[in-house]
């Protein structure tokens, strides 16, 4: 899948006190709000509180298995076909070896671990079956 055939979102995470933050999730539009990624943490922790938004990034989450799970809720919340997690090494990697903004999200795709929303492709199946 290319850019520019959906909505992708990009996620870069990093650790911090032995946990994993999300430092930056973004897509097509900017930066993700706040309120929809709140709203995504609560609900995939099962809490009745807001997520915590530290200065380096929202989480805690306590492995990459638990990023992964976040990022597919994420994913289902904004019907959105795939979500690229990195780590912020590998985002300075690619920032570092490219010069113009599409082979830069093209290196992002290619470093990073693409999580698909399943559910938007058999939505769009069977949309076209029935259409």
């Amino acid at each position: 899948m290319g850019i520019n055939d959906n909505n992708t979102i990009f996620g870069i995470y990093t650790y911090h006190k032995l946990a994993y933050y999300f430092i930056h999730l973004f897509n097509e539009d900017g930066q993700l709000d706040n309120e929809t990624l709140d709203a995504t943490y609560s609900n995939f922790f099962s809490i009745s509180r807001p997520s915590k938004i530290y200065s380096h990034g929202i989480g805690p989450f306590n492995s990459i298995g638990d990023l992964q799970k976040y990022s597919f809720n994420l994913c289902q919340t904004l019907k959105s076909q795939e979500i690229v997690i990195l780590s912020v090494e590998k985002y300075n990697q690619a920032v570092d070896n490219v010069f113009n903004s599409e082979k830069f999200l093209q290196s992002l795709l290619e470093q990073g671990e693409t999580i698909h929303n399943i559910d938007i492709g058999k939505n769009n199946i069977w949309n076209r079956i029935f259409t």
